[in-house]
């Protein structure tokens, strides 16, 4: 028989040390998934480096405390952490009711298969983060998809906007820092800020900050595989393209170097005519 009251103070702390662990890594993957821009493609390319292999290392052992991270509690994010969180507290009690009606009373068979089920929980973690990441997506699909309608609509009325666009595997915020700051002595200039150079990204920054009586828009555009470019310059349409230039940064999500540069080089085929390209011939 299980000596209850002996090992009930200590069963109990472990028991809390194993759900700080749990709410610990289901933060770090919604962190992970966001940092990735709750794309599979980049998270599994994640893996595959150095940092992310001593990751999966540590991830098994639930005993070894790790560094805390956590995701910017955006919607879509506290949306997902709340979802595998309801998923996991009613695996949980569900396992409870069974184990209690199936052995009668507490014993060490008992304990053994609350921390089985505690460990399980948490190799579904990464599971979970990516199943309603995908859920999360489809709900907002249409909404981002209006975001850009809108942000495409607002440029349109800018006619006389000049719209700079910025991509390269290297030097994209930097050139952009540079340019910025040399037009802003002499037109009312916006740009992008830090990290912000995906579709919808852009598209926010338009509809919250593009004002009739700005003259310059300096666009930093980033892209992970074909056609992400493409989308960006059809909703702002950049008359000057700047490429700063081309190496095997993200290879693994392009696949070559020559998926790469067509990939790059959307913004230069995006010009109008008369429109002005930039390459760095280095």
């Amino acid at each position: 028989m299980f000596t209850f009251n002996i090992f009930i103070p200590l069963l109990f702390f472990f028991f809390l040390y194993l759900v700080i662990q749990i709410i610990k890594e289901n933060l770090f993957f919604v962190y992970l998934v966001q940092l990735k821009e709750y794309r599979l493609d980049r998270t599994k390319a994640h893996f595959k480096t150095l940092s992310g292999k001593n990751q999966i290392k540590n991830y098994f052992n639930l005993l070894k405390w790790k560094r805390f991270y956590h995701p910017k509690f955006t919607i879509r994010a506290c949306l997902i952490f709340i979802l595998v969180f309801l998923v996991q507290y009613n695996f949980f009690f569900f396992f409870l009711r069974f184990s209690f009606g199936f052995f009668k009373e507490f014993s060490n068979k008992t304990l053994f298969l609350l921390l089985l089920t505690i460990y399980l929980l948490n190799l579904t973690i990464p599971l979970l983060v990516f199943f309603f990441s995908f859920l999360t997506f489809l709900f907002l699909w249409p909404i981002k998809k209006a975001i850009v309608f809108l942000a495409e609509k607002k440029i349109k009325k800018t006619e006389n906007l000049l719209i700079i666009g910025i991509t390269g595997s290297y030097g994209k915020t930097a050139v952009k820092e540079i340019i910025s700051f040399l037009l802003s002595g002499f037109f009312n200039t916006l740009k992008t800020p830090l990290n912000c150079n995906t579709q919808i990204g852009i598209a926010f920054l338009i509809l919250r900050k593009l004002r009739k009586n700005h003259e310059v828009f300096v666009v930093e555009m980033g892209a992970y595989k074909k056609g992400e470019i493409e989308a960006i310059c059809k909703m702002v349409k950049p008359k000057i393209g700047i490429l700063t230039g081309i190496d095997e940064q993200h290879l693994e999500l392009f696949g070559s170097i020559s998926k790469t540069q067509w990939a790059k080089y959307e913004l230069i085929k995006a010009l109008p005519k008369g429109g002005l390209a930039v390459f760095n011939q280095k």
